[in-house]
């Protein structure tokens, strides 16, 4: 299993992922976040922007498959995408991901 995550500029594309995804079973259940995300310009300023992260469990397996679902999804546009394993989780909730995810 995985800690899937995608961060978009767009709350509305992160929503529209988001709902695609439960659609088609690639998770149960997911988390939207706002966060800031601060970077130095070429001056050397401070620029403060706010991005819109999913998070959610799946399949090891279907990362590939999601990458390229989300990339249809978003048609071009640029959204950054990132796994985390996960090592420990209790039994039954492994479980139940895995009998109803895709």
């Amino acid at each position: 299993m995985i800690t899937f995550h995608i961060i978009s500029s767009h709350e509305d594309e992160a929503k529209e992922i988001a709902r695609e995804i439960l659609v088609a079973k690639y998770a149960l259940h997911m988390q939207l976040d706002q966060e800031r995300k601060m970077i130095l310009n070429n001056n050397g300023e401070l620029m403060d922007t706010v991005n819109y992260k999913l998070s959610f469990i799946t399949k090891a397996l279907l990362y590939s498959e999601i990458e390229l679902f989300v990339k249809e999804i978003v048609k071009g546009k640029f959204v950054y995408m990132y796994s985390l394993p996960i090592s420990q989780m209790n039994v039954e909730h492994s479980a139940y991901l895995r009998e109803n995810l895709k």
